[in-house]
């Protein structure tokens, strides 16, 4: 089955760049400058959002872990001592 197109007879429509151009950003009643500038801050506020995520948090300096001393108040030798100081309260063990 063909179907045959045929011409209505109006003119064709001759468009040059300038034209479209003032269309876009024409502020009459037929314009588009309002949806460019909505767009364009839309854009504008994607692309500081994507350097906020895409920026790392500054690491913060190592802290030195705190000195821990061991006193024998008592006259008798003591075991040997191991400190810990990695966990949040250091832990001491001794040997029995």
């Amino acid at each position: 089955m063909f179907t045959l197109f045929t011409s209505t007879g109006t003119k064709s429509f001759n468009v040059s760049v300038d034209e479209i151009g003032t269309q876009m950003l024409s502020t009459s009643k037929h314009g588009y400058i309002l949806p460019f500038e909505v767009v364009s801050i839309l854009l504008l506020a994607a692309m500081v959002g994507c350097i906020v995520i895409a920026m790392k948090p500054s690491e913060p300096e190592p802290v030195a872990p705190p000195l821990v001393t061991v006193e024998n108040i008592e006259d008798k030798p003591t075991s040997p001592v191991v400190v810990i100081p990695s966990v949040s309260a250091p832990l001491i063990i001794e040997e029995v």
